[in-house]
Formats: structure tokens, C-alpha cells, sequence
């Protein structure tokens, strides 16, 4: 079992500290009785919750977290919605897309899509199936990430049929989705 503290900044700038973790099956957050993902703006709140609150949906016993203060992983994981917008906003072409932006892209997808496979949401997984989202990331992974053989020549021949804009507004529409599921908790210091 691993669990991370996570911070994501949100569409509106803001930034949310959530608590993501791995087992030998699942990749999760932790998510309250409506599915919905427990964000926090600071890490005292995270505690708070942990100790003092009844998650219904949290898999790690609470005894085994306290006991070991190794149990959250140490280093600094960030995503950014605003940052993956702005590199949507500004290309209009799947070739404007660099390493840099492709990895920002490629490791939000992958996130949301821990979440959006946890709660079985039917409407993303449907969207993850377009076959505009298989080229871009695709082309991607070949382009940046992995060695260029006949995957690669076969991928350039679909690249005039790849629709940027449709890609775009699914992406879009996946991170309004997994924002829309964060809800923030405040309770220490709450008015």
C-alpha cells in the first residue's frame, strides 16, 4: 500500500491537496460516500480528517497509518488542470504539442483516469475510447517517449485525419468532469 499527498491546481487557479494512493490492484483516491474526492487546503486538514472523522470509504487501517509516519510518500507530486487549458488553448495542431507539454497531458489523463476507473464513471471511459484520444496520446508516447518503429509509420499515416479540436474539447470536458468531483473540506479552523 502507498499513499501520496497530491496538490492539484484547479481550472480557477486555486490549489487542492488530495490523498492518492496505490495497491497491488488499484490506483485511488480517497473519496467520501458520494464518490466524490476529499480536497483540502492545507495539510493540517488532512490530518484532522484522518484522525478525528469516519471516512466510510477509506481502505487503510487507521491504527496501521498513525503507527508508521513513513506511511504517506515524501516527495512533492503536483498537477496542473490550468496549466493542461493553457497548452490546449494555445496549439492548434497536434505538432505544437512538445515533451514538455505532452508529459503534462499524458500524467493529468493518467490521474483523472485513476479516479474516473475507481468510480466506474461511464461517460469518461466512453470519452477515453475516441479515437482522436488514442492517436494524441499515441503519437505522443512514440514521438517523445518510446522507440520509433512501424508503430510509429503506421501512427503518422492517421495523423491527417486527427481532429485537434475534437481531442481538445474531450480533454476539456474530462478535466471539468474530475474537477467538478473535488470537493473541498475544511475543518480546522472553520468558521
Amino acid at each position: 500500500m502507498y499513499l501520496s499527498i497530491i496538490s492539484i491546481c484547479l481550472l480557477d487557479s486555486s490549489n487542492v491537496l488530495c490523498i492518492w494512493g496505490q495497491d497491488d490492484h488499484n490506483d485511488f483516491f480517497i473519496v467520501d460516500n458520494r464518490n466524490l474526492i476529499y480536497g483540502f487546503d492545507s495539510i493540517e486538514n488532512i490530518d484532522e480528517l484522518l484522525k478525528n472523522y469516519e471516512i466510510p470509504l477509506f481502505p487503510i487501517n487507521r491504527e496501521v497509518l498513525f503507527r508508521d509516519n513513513g506511511f504517506f510518500a515524501n516527495e512533492s507530486v503536483s498537477y496542473s488542470l490550468e496549466d493542461a487549458k493553457l497548452i490546449l488553448l494555445n496549439n492548434t495542431t497536434i505538432d505544437g504539442i512538445d515533451a514538455d507539454d505532452a508529459r503534462i497531458l499524458i500524467e493529468l489523463y493518467n490521474l483523472m483516469f485513476d479516479y474516473f476507473y475507481q468510480t466506474n464513471n461511464e461517460e469518461c471511459l466512453l470519452l477515453r475510447e475516441d479515437w482522436n484520444m488514442g492517436v494524441f496520446f499515441d503519437y505522443c508516447y512514440y514521438r517523445y517517449f518510446w522507440k520509433q518503429g512501424d508503430e510509429w509509420q503506421r501512427l503518422k499515416k492517421k495523423l491527417p485525419s486527427f481532429d485537434y479540436a475534437k481531442f481538445s474539447f474531450i480533454f476539456n470536458r474530462l478535466m471539468n468532469v474530475f474537477e467538478g468531483s473535488i470537493i473541498k473540506y475544511r475543518i480546522k479552523g472553520s468558521a
